[in-house]
């Protein structure tokens, strides 16, 4: 980390007292700003977009933060109990948002009722836990254009439309 930021390892823990505390401070900001970004898309869409809106927001999010979520994903069980705590309850905050949208949708007659909302909250926690990692930067798709397409397959499915 120090040498990405072009200084000594000494200057670094001067401003962050542990490894921990740096691994603390990125899951933090990676989980925080993800919510964020999706609270302000559910704030700003229809009712009938919102869990569409949500997907892309939280997808743009993590791709745009895609080192920190990179971090988070793998290295935030490190954490002591009480910080994975912490990381944990925000992390169920998002999820409980997005499972408030599907049921609504739900109810709305927008997404099937022959599956429980258990599974398909689950399927979608799924699809958005490892996006990051189908991103390619290097194509000509961008992220939010990449957020289009999952929510797309998420919410109207890879099934063809009848000739």
């Amino acid at each position: 980390m120090s040498e990405l930021l072009g200084i000594q390892k000494a200057s670094l823990y001067h401003h962050i007292g542990s490894k921990e505390d740096l691994l603390y401070s990125i899951c933090m900001g990676a989980t925080t700003g993800v919510l964020e970004d999706v609270r302000e898309a559910i704030a700003a869409a229809p009712p009938e977009e919102r869990l569409r809106e949500a997907i892309k927001a939280h997808i743009v999010s993590v791709i745009r933060d895609s080192d920190l979520h990179a971090v988070l994903q793998f290295e935030w069980r490190a954490l002591s109990e009480e910080r994975g705590e912490e990381i944990s309850e925000i992390r169920r905050e998002l999820h409980s948002e997005l499972r408030r949208l599907i049921e609504s949708d739900r109810k709305a007659g927008r997404l099937r009722t022959d599956v429980s909302v258990k599974y398909i909250s689950l399927t979608l926690m799924n699809l958005l836990s490892w996006a990051l990692f189908s991103f390619d930067e290097a194509g000509t798709e961008s992220p939010a254009k990449f957020g289009d397409t999952l929510a797309l397959l998420f919410l109207e499915g890879a099934q063809g439309t009848p000739a």
